[in-house]
């Protein structure tokens, strides 16, 4: 096996990969380990476990790919395998955006006051809906995700015949393929356009609550406040992630330009990771446990090198 730089770029990908897939399993065991204690976890908790789920999917796929790519390429090739790693692939892409709409859904009820009617009773019963749109979104992502994948199989097979598929270098497609691509635009942007909206309408609603209670208390940051904000910044920051990644998919997906596509490539490997930290940063449970845990790895760290200095002197 010859290790040119492709093969040197898809195991820097890995390690990237890798780097990803810690803090998502991290947040999933978190929170199945305080369920086990007997802890209540609350609906946020359910939309970041799944989230997190969602990351070790993606993550472990991604990690298969690459590893077939670089020892077994004529694995690869086999249908069964293809077909089964990109379905993966699409279910995680689609529980991942439609999870993030979701937990921006989930805030925009949370934070927002309706008059009696169809919101305000969604307001009443959205703790007891979230388990349900959980499964709703796992059972919409399969449906997507088989659509999806069978049109992709089909632009591979037109594609195969002018490029390698070992080499996975470009998703570029040509016109003949454009069914593909508006299938992709659709489905992504549906939960975005959803996002947008939720998300923008807490921000808004949020900064004039503030100015409000600044001007007639002279206090705007009260405890739930300060959780709403804390919300508000996590959904921001969420938004920002997918909206890049989604033009960069969309560019990717467009344009033949290979130093676009290594650009998007480059995002991607790092999606996960950047996804799992922003979900740490915004759960304050998940971030004082993972505090806890840098801590004792610097306290050990000190007392192994305490322990080297005694014995060298």
């Amino acid at each position: 096996m010859g290790w040119g730089i492709d093969t040197i770029l898809q195991i820097i990908n890995m390690v990237e990969t890798i780097f990803g897939l810690i803090p998502s399993v991290f947040i999933v065991t978190s929170n199945i380990q305080c369920w086990m204690k007997g802890e209540k976890l609350n609906s946020t908790d359910h939309i970041v476990t799944a989230l997190g789920f969602s990351g070790i999917i993606y993550s472990v796929v991604v990690i298969a790919k690459i590893i077939l790519l670089i020892f077994f390429p004529e694995m690869f090739l086999m249908t069964a395998i293809f077909i089964t790693l990109y379905f993966i692939t699409f279910y995680s892409f689609y529980t991942g955006y439609w999870l993030t709409t979701c937990l921006s859904f989930f805030f925009f009820m949370k934070i927002n006051n309706f008059k009696p009617g169809f919101f305000s009773w969604i307001k009443m019963k959205i703790d007891s809906l979230v388990p349900h749109l959980i499964l709703a979104i796992g059972g919409l992502s399969i449906c997507l995700s088989v659509v999806g994948t069978i049109l992709y199989t089909r632009v591979k097979a037109v594609n195969s015949t002018s490029s390698s598929m070992t080499s996975q270098s470009s998703y570029s497609l040509s016109p003949d393929n454009s069914t593909f691509i508006v299938y992709m635009f659709m489905n992504s942007s549906i939960p975005i356009l959803v996002a947008i909206f939720t998300t923008g309408h807490i921000i808004v609603s949020l900064y004039k609550h503030t100015h409000r209670m600044r001007r007639n208390m002279g206090d705007g940051d009260g405890p739930s406040l300060k959780v709403h904000k804390r919300a508000a910044c996590t959904l921001s920051s969420l938004f920002i992630l997918y909206i890049t990644d989604y033009s960069l998919t969309m560019a990717g997906v467009l344009s033949n330009d290979d130093t676009l596509y290594w650009i998007y490539g480059t995002f991607s490997y790092s999606f996960v990771f950047l996804q799992s930290v922003i979900l740490i940063l915004g759960n304050s449970r998940l971030l004082q446990k993972c505090m806890k845990i840098l801590n004792k790895c610097r306290q050990r760290k000190f007392l192994n090198e305490g322990r080297v200095q005694t014995v060298s002197s």
